[in-house]
């Protein structure tokens, strides 16, 4: 009785009292996890409880293994590690043949279940590599051996995020008020069709990361290629905010549940939320649009994705704040690159959303660059069409 299912999230149940949680149970097919202190009375009677209603196989505690992840707890943190998942997964072999050949019916098979076997630790514990994946999972259906050569040296990539350490996500003892921050991004004239890569990384975090670096944990990321058509980097940028916003929102939802317990989503749970948080872009353009009143874009979706998202800015939904792209956490989702920003995220396990003086002078740099090259394209535009008039 006293745990109660979450509304906004099925199979997650949370035992509370007066606004505070004590319990928190999550129910995956015939699995559980459940989450409380032994020291608690009432939690010890909660497991009783559960014993008498089911018949529990085995009660298992940390460090335990679960669907590929280790989980263990050092000192106050605890360690999601793939490590061993990772160095598991046995490389299957197919003939050598030209790169542009496609696969046969059976190599396709094998390059598949490869491709699908460095999708999950991907998607669970290394972001740095979720991007390469998802573009070779994108060609499962017409891989040729080049794709297959590309599948194994990922592998290998996997193997030296093993061997330094990134292959484990650490979630840190948060002390501070609870502040979900998101980073997002997008790519343009990169993919086929022209669609645009989308990615969006969630941190938990507390509010002091708003004036300096603070202890932070991965909650989620995703890298996706966008549904539609977009003709511009404004496009690209304003697809990406509309698919992170509605992404950190219900996140925050599920986040101030888990904290205070179930209660009545009304129509104003957005701005009602406690659990407060904001977006991150690096694109000067969105971020003025979105903190100014600027001209609207003429594209219809851009146009009513910018309106949607700056209605909800405006009431205090979320905050918006830029960063230079060196600090832009989601930039490895949407292209192949090295991350150095993640590996210094690994080495100190903080994020900060104040902008240092040297980056602050870098950028008026770059600003005064921009507005040189805006100029010379009037210039140069204006000669043209004097001469053509002429």
């Amino acid at each position: 009785r006293s745990l109660k299912e979450l509304a906004a999230a099925k199979a997650v149940f949370v035992a509370a009292e007066k606004g505070v949680s004590w319990a928190i149970l999550v129910l995956h097919v015939d699995d559980g996890l459940l989450l409380g202190s032994d020291q608690d009375v009432r939690f010890q009677r909660l497991k009783e409880q559960i014993n008498g209603l089911f018949r529990i196989k085995e009660w298992k505690t940390v460090p335990l293994t679960f669907l590929g992840v280790n989980l263990e707890k050092q000192g106050d943190t605890w360690v999601d590690d793939m490590s061993a998942y990772i160095k598991a997964i046995k490389i299957p072999e197919i003939q050598k043949k030209k790169e542009d050949i496609p696969l046969d019916a059976q190599e396709l098979t094998a390059f598949r279940q490869l491709v699908m076997r460095l999708r999950w630790p991907a998607q669970l514990a290394a972001p740095q590599l979720l991007y390469e994946v998802s573009l070779l999972a994108q060609k499962v259906s017409k891989a040729t051996h080049k794709d297959f050569k590309d599948a194994l040296a990922l592998h290998a990539k996997f193997l030296t995020e093993v061997d330094e350490g990134r292959a484990a996500l650490k979630y840190p003892r948060m002390n501070g008020v609870p502040y979900l921050v998101t980073y997002f991004d997008a790519s343009l004239g990169r993919e086929p069709e022209g669609r645009s890569q989308l990615g969006a990384i969630h941190f938990l975090t507390d509010e002091g990361v708003i004036h300096g670096p603070r202890p932070a944990a991965v909650v989620e990321f995703t890298t996706t290629k966008s549904t539609r058509v977009v003709r511009s980097s404004m496009a690209a940028e304003s697809c990406s905010l509309s698919v992170a916003v509605d992404r950190h929102m219900y996140a925050r939802l599920i986040l101030d549940m888990m904290l205070r317990g179930t209660y009545e989503v009304k129509p104003t749970w957005r701005t009602d939320c406690q659990v407060r948080g904001g977006l991150v872009t690096d694109a000067k353009s969105l971020y003025d649009h979105m903190s100014t009143t600027g001209q609207i874009p003429q594209e219809r979706q851009t146009m009513l994705d910018l309106l949607a998202a700056k209605s909800l800015l405006e009431q205090e939904a979320f905050w918006l704040f830029w960063v230079p792209t060196h600090r832009q956490y989601a930039d490895v989702l949407t292209k192949k690159m090295k991350d150095l920003l993640w590996m210094e995220f690994i080495q100190t396990g903080t994020i900060s959303l104040r902008e240092t003086p040297a980056e602050k002078a870098l950028e008026e740099h770059r600003k005064r660059l921009r507005q040189g090259q805006r100029q010379r394209r009037k210039t140069k535009f204006k000669a043209a069409a004097a001469a053509t008039n002429s």
